[in-house]
């Protein structure tokens, strides 16, 4: 329903531990820019959900520090890598 820009979603306040969303169709007249940046975010969410369960590749990468950073060292580890590839 979101990648069609027709509708937005809110995330409801609730006092369980789960989110809760609504959507809401948006008026005709709704301006562009907004079914956009909404379509843009529901396909960015499917492309992530997709690769939900995936394995990752073999990496092997190290830091400005000396770190080395591999799939075998960042088992079992919750992390965020940003990367600068040149």
């Amino acid at each position: 329903m979101l990648a069609t820009g027709n509708y937005v979603a809110f995330q409801l306040k609730t006092d369980e531990p789960s989110f809760k969303y609504a959507l809401y169709e948006l008026s005709p007249k709704a301006n562009n820019e907004i079914r956009t940046q909404v379509i843009q975010f529901a396909e960015d969410g499917y492309r992530k959900f997709k690769m939900e369960e995936t394995r990752i590749p073999d990496f092997n990468f190290t830091d400005l520090n000396g770190n080395v950073y591999n799939k075998e060292n960042t088992k079992r580890k919750n992390s965020c890598t940003k990367m600068l590839v040149c």
